[in-house]
């Protein structure tokens, strides 16, 4: 058998070998004339895939302190020599309070004292008028031992922070804030409580519904005092003196142990004249001392050079409250309230925001108090 010569590979023939080998391909369009034929395009690369990261660990947070056992503490309000205010909920309740805790590192030693504490807090707790902010609980702490004292949430702003922020008061507001005051007061010493530490930052300007209510606050506090501090200070090893020495009585100087509600009423005759005056009587003292012997020993400057725009009438009451010898001051609040309503005239005592210069409006609680209780009496 004779072999075949093979034929002459063609064109065709190649394109036939190519397509087998490599697959069809698509049919390719000629460039125009004159263009060289482009090169084929490098196949874009496929990004990475994604890493996914792992999350952060977060640190858990650190849970919020209980005081008493059932009172969680949400915020801090203020903070004094002796003492912090926080905002706080009561776990069982959800009610939201004002819970004052006294720190003293003698404090567990004075078992005494702490229970006189106690005794005069749940007095005032029992007293039932707008004028006293409601007391609602006191204990000790169990991991601390300190004692401490829960009260409303109040709204508003402290008498202090009124005057820091405006400077002196007009007449017929100071006459009302005092009057208010000392309405407090007389149903606090009826019932037997002496607060001895009434000063601008202890009287509280609430808002409850649409008015200004002037509100006594720490009735009590001024029994655990002991540390010598801006605000309260140890006589002597015997004598407690208690209250802030600007508005102190001259029986509370010399440490007077049968104190009486009229070391009250010295005390708000001081927080008039310096409503007034923009300075509290004996203000002018570069020392301690100086101060304690002036405080004793003489009479206050009268209003009226301080303050000619005064009535005669109100310049009567603040060197009536500020008499040195005890008897010749005002003897019942009642008496003083009868004063200062004179003084005022026939406008009622309440205070609208209006007669403030400035305005309470959008306070928060008082980065120190929210009114959560019910209206209460005068």
């Amino acid at each position: 058998m004779s072999l075949q010569t093979p034929r002459a590979l063609t064109e065709e023939d190649a394109d036939q070998i190519l397509e087998a080998v490599e697959g069809p391909s698509s049919p390719s369009v000629p460039p125009p004339s004159g263009e060289r034929p482009s090169s084929p395009k490098p196949k874009a690369k496929s990004p990475p895939p994604k890493v996914r990261k792992k999350p952060k660990a977060v640190a858990a947070a650190k849970p919020a302190r209980v005081i008493g056992g059932k009172y969680q503490i949400v915020r801090q309000l203020g903070r004094g020599g002796m003492g912090v205010v926080y905002e706080a909920l009561h776990i069982g309740t959800g009610r939201r309070v004002a819970l004052k805790e006294i720190i003293g590192s003698d404090l567990a030693k004075e078992r005494k004292l702490v229970e006189r504490f106690h005794r005069e807090a749940r007095a005032t707790g029992s007293i039932d008028t707008r004028h006293i902010a409601m007391v609602l609980d006191t204990g000790n702490d169990p991991d601390t031992g300190n004692p401490f004292l829960v009260m409303e949430l109040l709204a508003g702003e402290d008498v202090q922070q009124l005057i820091d922020r405006v400077g002196p008061l007009g007449e017929a507001l100071a006459l009302k804030i005092v009057a208010q005051a000392c309405t407090g007061l007389g149903r606090a010493h009826a019932a037997g409580v002496i607060h001895r530490d009434i000063k601008p930052a202890n009287l509280f300007l609430a808002r409850r519904d649409e008015e200004l209510v002037v509100t006594l606050l720490d009735f009590g506090v001024a029994r655990v005092k002991q540390e010598l501090t801006t605000e309260s200070f140890t006589l002597t090893s015997t004598g407690l003196m208690l209250g802030t020495p600007l508005y102190m009585s001259p029986e509370q100087v010399v440490g007077a142990k049968d104190l009486d509600h009229r070391t009250d009423l010295w005390a708000l005759g001081v927080v008039l004249y310096e409503l007034l005056a923009g300075t509290t009587p004996y203000t002018d003292h570069e020392t301690l001392g100086a101060l304690l012997v002036a405080i004793c020993s003489k009479p206050a400057k009268p209003l009226r050079e301080l303050v000619p725009a005064a009535s005669a009438a109100t310049e009567a009451i603040t060197a009536r409250a500020l008499a040195l010898d005890p008897t010749k001051r005002y003897q019942h609040a009642d008496e003083l309230l009868a004063d200062l309503r004179a003084a005022i005239g026939p406008a009622s005592l309440a205070i609208d925001h209006s007669m403030l210069p400035g305005s309470l409006k959008g306070l928060k609680s008082n980065e120190a108090f929210a009114a959560t209780s019910p209206s209460k009496p005068d």
